[in-house]
């Protein structure tokens, strides 16, 4: 794929438009609803949602629809986006080929949406995010011992340990898209 010309300001929202529609109708899952429910007093935005493209644990799609296998791990199953839209996976792959040299499995992806303080208990090794669209605030803060690290992400990808740190998103006014890439943990390499 040549989308992208290697200006990383163009290449965001080159990224953002590419990925939007495609995930316009998206929805939260489950666990990630349950997420954000245990972690914020408030409702999620409408038309706000975090979704994997990746792999997951889970077998089970509906009563009549299960999972596809990974390609890569032997245990684990292809999330539905990653099944319908692998278009995505490969656009994000190729961003990232151009911008940051990065080893990672899984994506995903948070549109307008504020993650509550967590820690990343199913990742391994570090996880890289930026964030895409037209916002004002939405930095990531990661509890540190003495103080508080507030990083702006917008347009700029950062790496950091999602196990180590907690972390969270600040408030933020706009459309905000984050995109975090990892490799989960529980994961076994089919070689």
């Amino acid at each position: 794929m040549d989308y992208f010309n290697g200006k990383l300001e163009n290449d965001c929202q080159l990224l953002y438009h590419l990925l939007q529609p495609e995930l316009a109708r998206t929805k939260s899952g489950t666990t990630r609803r349950k997420m954000f429910e245990k972690g914020h007093e408030k409702k999620e935005l409408k038309g706000s949602y975090s979704c994997t493209i990746g792999t997951t644990s889970r077998f089970y799609l509906s009563p009549t629809k299960n999972r596809n296998k990974s390609k890569i791990y032997s245990n684990l199953y292809e999330t539905k986006l990653m099944t319908e839209k692998p278009d995505l996976f490969g656009y994000i792959k190729d961003f990232m080929n151009i911008h940051k040299d990065f080893e990672f499995t899984d994506i995903q992806i948070n549109f307008n949406w504020q993650s509550p303080p967590h820690f990343d208990k199913g990742n391994t090794g570090k996880s890289l995010i930026i964030g895409l669209g037209n916002y004002e605030g939405g930095e990531l803060v990661l509890e540190k011992e003495e103080e508080n690290e507030i990083v702006d992400i917008r347009h700029k990808p950062f790496i950091f340990d999602g196990q180590k740190y907690k972390h969270w998103t600040q408030d933020f006014t706009g459309n905000r898209m984050s995109i975090v890439l990892y490799t989960p943990k529980n994961g076994i390499l089919i070689k």
